[in-house]
């Protein structure tokens, strides 16, 4: 019989520190290889185990059928949960995409769980003033990580898969997320009224401390216990298992960095003082959040805005890591390793730069033991858009300004949809007579088309129609001519208006100096500059760079689009493509151009059924 939850599993390790003078009962060595040593005091620096409270039945195989954990963290004033018609971002399409099973490894039906959290400055029943708070300020993040690692931590079975998405700070949240779970793993159930303890830990952590939190002093702390004498002023905690610590899957649309007070650096320090010193502020402390790419995360893919030029909307991309150099390591025997660490632990005189050594050599031994068999596969791409293009969910249409109704965040969902379908069973069907169809690809299309005709139908129905239609008479006198032909129609491809906060308050002939001078300071105006983005702690890591072809197309078609530092190669030309490979060129920095591959059935169900088909033709893998 398989344990009932992780919280009776014997995968995860204790680590306990006892009191001085407490026994320990020694047996031989468990038969099982999957049966490790805790560390306790007490016992012999020899193999040596707590006795057991879990019957033999434990160590049966378990008959639990993996299933995926997929988590959607939507963006900054996102959701799709508040009782509201609105806009859905991508990452809601996205989760209402998933399949309920797909197939992993036994080829046996799996079940696909999605957990959906709202974005900051989006819960329902609250203030307008409450929601502007927390999205200006960046509050409740922390609740966000917090909430997505409880709701894994409640579900998780060894042999689980993990997969991560979101957009805007909503990136940030399931990076932050995948990025505690490549660190220290899925801890058990029982333990989760302490990990507010671990989180505030996991968030004070410097890069100063120590390669990854799961090295630091405090986290050996919080899996051994702490006493001073005999009064435990820490309690242990279990260890995670290694294969608890991979993420199968990320996938972000225009990841920002943009927490707390964006660009007032000063401000941020004086509000995490208040929140640090006044617990009930109702402010959050915006400490660490891991966000780099792991060597535990399989697969990583990112949808990024050319066009965005809000300074603290700066994209935080990723970087590929170094492989883990575990050379030195490979002669630790696991057993051994721990033995020695609880003989130190035991001993109470052992100086901090041993315990330190003996525990890393603990960690690195568990990584030898349990290799991991990939190296992560990377892809991040450039779209042209801003960052509400990229992300979608944009009610702004329901303003009638002069906006794309969703075509570039089409051309970036359909791309995320390829990247993922195959690792995770999406909703999406082909009829035996056309295996170029895709069921997904037209239910978003035949969306698309009803926004618009929806978002027509509500400005002329009704008393709130003509107060709308006054409104936008008196608007008009104010604001520069804004509408264009290339926003309607259900064929268009990337060539709509895209949102720019800068363009839309200039449009505004009381705003137009107001934006003049604002564009001349750094911290409120930047232009993107892909290739460009360095990573402040590893020296020369790859990014993975592409940029989509979208982006030539909408080039071509809106001589007035050119993208700040783009240059591609060869340059735009009207009419059809002429075949020749496409690059592009950042200043000095050469980077990629994507190509649409065979295999990208979704991507290429939507440029078929546009105006766009011939001229993308031959930009696509055939």
């Amino acid at each position: 019989m398989a344990p009932l939850t992780t919280n009776s599993s014997e995968l995860w390790k204790t680590f306990e520190l006892k009191p001085l003078g407490s026994t320990t009962v020694n047996y031989d060595p468990p038969a099982s290889p999957v049966q490790y040593s805790p560390f306790s005091a007490g016992s012999s620096p020899r193999y040596s185990r707590q006795a057991s409270e879990k019957g033999p039945e434990e160590k049966k195989p378990s008959s639990h059928i993996p299933k995926r954990i997929i988590i959607c963290c939507d963006g900054t004033w996102q959701s799709s949960v508040n009782g509201l018609w609105g806009i859905p971002s991508n990452v809601t399409r996205l989760g209402r995409s998933i399949a309920r099973t797909g197939k992993m490894k036994r080829k046996k039906a799996s079940q696909q769980i999605v957990y959906y959290g709202s974005g900051i400055g989006a819960g329902a029943g609250v203030s307008l003033f409450e929601n502007l708070r927390q999205a200006l300020f960046g509050d409740g993040l922390v609740t966000e990580v917090i909430k997505a690692y409880n709701f894994i931590v409640m579900n998780y079975c060894p042999g689980d898969q993990i997969c991560c998405f979101g957009f805007s700070r909503g990136a940030y949240t399931a990076r932050a997320v995948a990025g505690l779970i490549t660190d220290i793993g899925i801890i058990q159930p029982k333990e989760m009224d302490d990990f507010p303890d671990l989180y505030r830990l996991y968030r004070e952590y410097r890069i100063e401390d120590g390669p990854t939190f799961r090295e630091s002093k405090n986290y050996r702390q919080w899996i051994t216990g702490k006493f001073e004498g005999d009064v435990q002023v820490q309690k242990a905690h279990s260890l995670p298992p290694e294969s608890t610590r991979v993420i199968e899957v990320e996938g972000v649309f225009d990841t920002v960095g943009a927490l707390g007070v964006p660009g007032l650096l000063g401000v941020q320090q004086f509000l995490n003082l208040v929140a640090s010193h006044i617990p009930f502020s109702g402010i959050d402390y915006q400490g660490f959040h891991r966000t780099s790419l792991s060597n535990y995360t399989k697969h990583a893919f990112h949808a990024l805005s050319l066009d965005e030029h809000m300074a603290p909307f700066k994209p935080t991309l990723w970087h590929l890591p170094k492989a883990d150099d575990l050379e030195d390591y490979k002669h630790l025997i696991r057993e051994d390793v721990e033995n020695d660490f609880q003989f130190l632990v035991n001993s109470r005189t052992a100086t901090e730069t041993e315990l330190h050594a003996a525990w890393n050599d603990v960690v690195k031994a568990q990584m030898v033991a349990e290799p991991k068999d990939f190296t992560p596969d990377l892809r991040q791409v450039w779209f042209p858009g801003c960052h509400v293009n990229i992300g979608g969910g944009n009610s702004i249409m329901l303003t009638d300004y002069a906006y794309d109704f969703e075509q570039i965040a089409l051309i970036t969902f359909t791309w995320m949809c390829d990247q993922i379908a195959p690792f995770i069973r999406l909703d999406d069907e082909t009829p035996e007579n056309d295996p170029e169809f895709s069921t997904l690809a037209h239910r978003e299309i035949e969306s698309r088309n009803y926004l618009m005709f929806k978002t027509e139908q509500d400005k002329n129905a009704g008393l709130l129609g003509f107060l709308w239609r006054r409104w936008r008479r008196v608007v008009s006198f104010m604001q520069r001519s804004s509408t264009t032909d290339h926003n309607r129609g259900a064929d268009i491809w990337a060539t709509g208006d895209i949102l720019d906060v800068f363009q839309i308050l200039g449009s505004f002939y009381i705003f137009g100096i107001f934006v003049f001078f604002l564009k001349l300071f750094p911290f409120a105006y930047a232009n993107r500059t892909p290739g460009h983005y360095k990573d402040e702690f590893q020296e020369g890591s790859e990014t993975k760079e592409m940029v989509h072809p979208s982006t030539y197309y909408r080039m071509v078609e809106r001589p007035d689009y050119k993208p700040y530092s783009l240059t591609p190669i060869p340059g735009p030309k009207k009419g059809e493509y002429n075949g020749q490979t496409l690059k592009w060129k950042s200043e000095d920095v050469n980077i990629p151009g994507y190509v649409i591959r065979k295999e990208d059935r979704i991507s290429r169900y939507l440029v078929n059924h546009s105006s766009a088909k011939v001229f993308m033709e031959p930009l696509m893998e055939h």
